[in-house]
């Protein structure tokens, strides 16, 4: 057997027994954090794989945890945050440059920073042209 191999069944006992013991204690909180930490010490892709399968199984523990919950509801709302703020950016240019609209929703879905979609409202808001639109449009495009 070699090193690694043995590193790798050492560390899988270990993260067993600390999977085990959080899970028993009710801290599904810290049991995402072990999963995290744990990701770090697996290097092999065999080990990788072991380690999904047992998050797979501790995953409804996992899933009682207020900062899981916490993080899933974050994601969402940035979901939709930045769904909201793209359609905007599409309808001020149907409204206002109604040429540019299939342009404007090809690069416009694929910026997701909500920090670069609020400049680009801006931009297209106060766009004084057709031509100055399509320069804010394409300004974009590397940032998507």
């Amino acid at each position: 057997m070699t090193a690694e191999y043995l590193n790798g069944s050492v560390f899988r006992v270990t993260v067993d027994n600390i999977i085990d013991a959080l899970a028993a204690g009710h801290r599904p909180d810290l049991l995402m954090l072990g999963f995290y930490f744990a990701s770090f010490a697996f290097t092999d892709e065999e080990d990788k794989q072991w380690l999904r399968a047992r998050f797979s199984e501790a995953h409804e523990t996992i899933e009682k945890s207020y900062l899981y919950r916490a993080n899933i509801q974050k994601g969402f709302e940035e979901g939709r945050q930045q769904g909201l703020l793209q359609q905007a950016a599409i309808r001020i240019v149907a409204a206002c440059f109604p040429e540019l609209e299939q342009l404007a929703t090809k690069i416009i879905k694929r910026v997701t920073d909500l920090k670069q979609l609020n400049k680009l409202i801006i931009e297209l808001s106060t766009a004084s042209s057709q031509e100055r639109a399509k320069d804010f449009l394409l300004s974009h495009v590397s940032d998507a």
